[in-house]
């Protein structure tokens, strides 16, 4: 019984004494049947000289593109409606997610929160060790614990290079130590993920969740994967929670990858079919990575002149796996030359995920082999170029690429005659 509950350094305090507990990544419930009047939170919303809104608070938040936040007032798609900091004592119904996020010390920062904490308002307490229904939307009946995890899943691959480049297991777990921001799912969300909790931009987001996916299929004990196994599960069940309520992650530049595969380990490790069925590309074509990848087509030779100076596509490249940086959106900016904005950006980060996806045997349920086939194409680019730089394949996906990936070169129709000309 406590009079208030505490994640990371964000502090919710109640009108009475409730029973509090932790779910099994840490984050925290509190029991209260009628609902919980929360007093105030710590650090306390403020309304800083009468203009600056901060330290805000979402009760069941949505999630989209261009969704609104309530977070802080100097931060894109801010909304004082959204804002339930500014009414405390507030009556919290059960069946509901308190988020409360800490900003920066200063205004227009990117990004401008410094943490992101979740409290979820139950009826009952859940079962021992439960996973934390998602954060976005009204649902909370999602129920599963830690002992319906199927880590057969999972590989168990001998470390590759001799484990030179294996990142640590706790350095890889503290990447998920609290949520990810899921709520703003266009571009301009770099500028709200929190500090405390994840980094700001798509390129570091995805290289983490790489390592993250990548490191569950080697040859740890459950025991020694159980950490980074919940909290990768985790986070896929807050992607599936938002992809449910709006969520989007259009293809645009190096924002919106890498979200894609961690759904998969989720709905493949609790055996959800509600979960699966979102990452079929034919039917929810909602990803970044999906929307970018196609296969070089008629009509993509048939749009010349290209936008920007961008060089068009020629008849003898139909058919190559192909990336654009906004593809779906607007194929005029795509361009066949091999050096075109984002292209390293995303591919790099994106090639560890891919094989994460295909260790699971995951390329059927992902449904889209033009992701798949174009990394194929990417590692014969840019493989021998890695190393631990910024838009470089880093050295542990190098390595496991090398030991556990595709083997055989892809077929001659990814390569024609010409290939020269934009592949080099």
């Amino acid at each position: 019984m406590a009079t208030s509950a505490t994640r990371g350094s964000v502090t919710w305090s109640f009108s009475t004494d409730l029973t509090v507990g932790s779910y099994a990544n840490g984050d925290q419930y509190v029991v209260a049947p009628s609902g919980v009047t929360i007093t105030g939170t710590t650090p306390a919303y403020e309304l800083s000289g009468g203009t600056w809104h901060r330290n805000g608070t979402m009760i069941n938040p949505t999630a989209g593109h261009e969704t609104v936040q309530g977070f802080d007032s100097t931060g894109p798609q801010w909304s004082e409606a959204a804002n339930r900091a500014d009414e405390w004592p507030l009556l919290v119904s059960a069946g509901s997610s308190i988020v409360t996020a800490i900003s920066s010390e200063t205004q227009y920062d990117r990004p401008q929160l410094t943490e992101f904490q979740v409290l979820t308002v139950v009826s009952s307490a859940p079962p021992a060790n439960s996973f934390r229904p998602p954060y976005v939307g009204t649902d909370k009946s999602l129920s599963y614990t830690k002992s319906d995890l199927d880590y057969t899943v999972l590989r168990s691959l001998s470390q590759p290079n001799s484990g030179a480049n294996v990142p640590t297991l706790s350095t890889v777990e503290a990447y998920f130590q609290y949520p990810w921001f899921e709520i703003e799912t266009s571009w301009t969300a770099q500028d709200l993920h929190p500090t405390a909790n994840m980094p700001n931009y798509g390129r570091e987001m995805a290289y983490q969740l790489s390592e993250g996916l990548l490191s569950l299929q080697l040859d740890y004990s459950e025991a020694e994967k159980e950490t980074l196994m919940i909290r990768l599960v985790q986070y896929g069940i807050d992607i599936y929670g938002a992809a449910v309520n709006g969520g989007e992650w259009r293809n645009n530049g190096g924002h919106s990858h890498g979200r894609k595969a961690i759904l998969l380990l989720a709905a493949y490790a609790l055996d959800d079919a509600a979960m699966l069925a979102y990452c079929d590309a034919e039917t929810h074509f909602i990803f970044g990575e999906d929307q970018q990848t196609f296969y070089v087509s008629q009509a993509d030779v048939d749009d010349c002149p290209k936008l920007d100076f961008r060089v068009c596509y020629t008849s003898d490249m139909i058919g190559t796996p192909e990336w654009g940086a906004k593809h779906s959106t607007q194929p005029s900016r795509d361009n066949s030359d091999w050096v075109t904005p984002y292209r390293k950006i995303v591919g790099s980060t994106q090639l560890g995920l891919c094989l994460g996806a295909t260790l699971m045997s995951g390329e059927s349920d992902w449904n889209h082999p033009e992701l798949f086939d174009y990394i194929d194409r990417y590692w014969l680019v840019e493989g021998e170029n890695a190393s631990d730089s910024v838009n470089e394949i880093h050295l542990f996906e190098r390595d496991m690429w090398v030991a556990y990936g595709p083997l055989a070169p892809p077929p001659p129709r990814y390569y024609p005659s010409n290939s020269d000309a934009y592949l080099l």
